[in-house]
């Protein structure tokens, strides 16, 4: 969260064509291998960083509470998905 923060001190506003693309696994509907696929780089993170994977909602509340405005999923591709973030 602080590293998003910090993007949106350092970006214009949206009407001056501010936002920050991030691409990153997001858990979700799919079914079959790609569920699967998503759920063992889910353990993963969970094994190597004490973390884990984010579906949907868990991206949309850490750009609110990074700062954030409004995002958009502009394509997802197989696990992951590329955000379009906006101040």
């Amino acid at each position: 969260m602080k590293i998003l923060a910090n993007c949106k001190k350092a970006i214009p506003t949206r009407e001056d064509g501010g936002k920050v693309i991030i691409i990153d696994i997001v858990i979700g509907a799919p079914s079959g291998l790609l569920l699967e696929a998503q759920l063992l780089m889910d353990v993963a993170m969970m094994v190597v960083t004490k973390g884990r994977q984010r579906d949907e909602n868990d991206w949309r509340d850490l750009f609110s509470k990074a700062g954030f405005s409004d995002y958009n999923i502009v394509k997802k591709l197989g696990a992951r998905g590329i955000f379009e973030v906006y101040p």
